[in-house]
């Protein structure tokens, strides 16, 4: 079963994911960079 949901309700959970999505994926990044700088040391 699909919940429809109405378009505002959806535009406003899809905003919050993309404004999330650059920060998350930056944090990924740094902690890639931190691990492999540790295995470095």
């Amino acid at each position: 079963m699909m919940i429809q949901l109405p378009p505002f309700i959806y535009q406003r959970l899809s905003r919050p994911i993309e404004r999330l999505f650059p920060i998350v994926s930056m944090i990924i990044k740094l902690f890639s960079k931190a691990k492999s700088i540790s295995i470095n040391l």
